[in-house]
């Protein structure tokens, strides 16, 4: 059984070797655990910004983006991790979602 826990956004890795992302992802056939933290940058350009010509429909954010930014982070589900060391968490449901949180932030700290 599965139970719910509370991290910062900052300890959530998004997956390198989840299928959607896998397929845009230059790298080795299968990430590590070990390996995952060195690639979030890269994957995080995956989702690009809104208007970019990269993105496909797997790293296509921009709805989400839109909708948070109108009703915040409301009515979702939740997201599913497990836990790596250094009590970091490896997104296995919700890549896209911590995606656009992350993208969110950093454009809010831009501003």
């Amino acid at each position: 059984m599965l139970e719910p826990k509370i991290v910062s956004y900052s300890d959530l890795y998004l997956d390198p070797n989840n299928p959607r992302l896998s397929q845009n992802f230059s790298g080795e056939e299968r990430v590590s655990d070990e390996a995952v933290a060195a690639c979030q940058e890269e994957l995080i350009r995956l989702f690009g910004k809104p208007g970019r010509e990269q993105k496909s429909e797997f790293t296509d954010i921009e709805d989400l983006q839109n909708s948070m930014r109108q009703i915040g982070f409301v009515g979702i589900q939740n997201i599913i991790a497990r836990e790596l060391q250094g009590n970091k968490f490896l997104i296995i449901e919700g890549n896209r979602r911590v995606a656009t949180i992350i993208t969110l932030l950093r454009e809010h700290d831009d501003a």
